[in-house]
């Protein structure tokens, strides 16, 4: 986990115990502090499931790579061994 998801994680703790202790004390007269709350949680998620999505699509790739790399070593070595062979 990067530092962006660290921070949106903690930001995300911050913001959900706000409209937790917010909603716990009573809403009335604080509905637009309630809303900026959720507003922060909703958003901290958001950005915490899409760049874990990203690294995750970057980690796939990475292994494509490694995996046509180990292919084609293994298609050399093969062919080696049958040039040897002959």
């Amino acid at each position: 986990m990067g530092k962006r998801n660290l921070f949106a994680a903690i930001n995300l703790a911050i913001f959900a115990g706000l409209a937790i202790g917010i909603a716990g004390r009573g809403i009335e007269g604080r509905g637009w502090t309630f809303a900026l709350a959720l507003l922060g949680c909703a958003l901290n998620l958001a950005f915490a499931l899409l760049t874990l999505r990203q690294d995750k699509a970057v980690e796939n790739r990475r292994k494509e790579h490694l995996m046509e790399e180990l292919r084609l070593e293994a298609e050399e070595r093969k062919e080696r061994r049958q040039a040897e062979r002959n």
